[in-house]
């Protein structure tokens, strides 16, 4: 009787351990799964539900360090909506706000490799990482945006607009002394220039002391094809 009863404790002492480590695994799922949706939460835009800045930042230098070690050309697209106080001052930020999103829509759907992002910088700026590409292939991914952006009619409640957009382009091999967001600043450079020779263009970066010469200008955009 006394071995029963050992038995019959024992086995009830089990089932409760047993219910208890797999409520706790249990819970245990579910924190790490509201940590890791948190976390993405945390690198989204809540307005567009594409990557944010920081997200982008932490991108880059996985794609600098990654594109160093193979010796792989890196490029980065800075893109800016052309006059876009203009409709948020004339149409109300409610309507700006879906010009972004648009944007935003517009922008991701011409990337097509996994690695590729376009992400919010800040306010009406874009920013776009592509690994694995040089300055040639970044333009044509340019032109598909920018043609993409200009065709991007909005309109809802009396109010009506047709986007555009400015772009600037760089891309190089990185090395060791160079830090991953002199990418960055020099397309931001290169957008730059591309707002003062009037919007709606695209720019590869080109040093201060170098000629502007290879201006992208709607009329001169023939030898890049949105194919790309």
């Amino acid at each position: 009787a006394l071995i029963a009863v050992f038995f019959g404790y024992s086995l009830s002492i089990s089932r409760l351990v047993g219910r208890e480590y797999w409520a706790r695994q249990h819970s245990q799922a579910l924190l790490e799964q509201r940590a890791r949706e948190l976390e993405t939460l945390s690198r989204t835009d809540a307005l567009t539900q594409i990557p944010n800045r920081l997200k982008f930042q932490e991108s880059l230098k996985v794609a600098w360090r990654d594109a160093r070690r193979r010796q792989e050309p890196l490029a980065v697209a800075m893109i800016d909506l052309d006059y876009f106080k203009n409709i948020n001052d004339s149409h109300g930020h409610p309507f700006g706000d879906i010009c972004l999103q648009a944007a935003a829509k517009g922008l991701a759907s011409i990337l097509r490799r996994p690695g590729d992002m376009v992400a919010r910088f800040g306010g009406e700026e874009f920013v776009v990482l592509m690994p694995n590409t040089d300055e040639a292939g970044a333009l044509l991914v340019a032109q598909a945006m920018l043609d993409k952006i200009k065709q991007t009619y909005i309109s809802q409640d009396g109010h009506s607009v047709l986007l555009s957009c400015s772009i600037g382009v760089s891309a190089q091999i990185p090395d060791h002394e160079t830090p991953a967001d002199i990418l960055v600043k020099e397309a931001d450079a290169a957008l730059y220039v591309a707002k003062q020779a009037g919007r709606g263009r695209f720019l590869p970066y080109r040093s201060p002391d170098a000629v502007q010469e290879d201006a992208c200008t709607p009329a001169e955009q023939a030898p890049f094809t949105a194919a790309a």
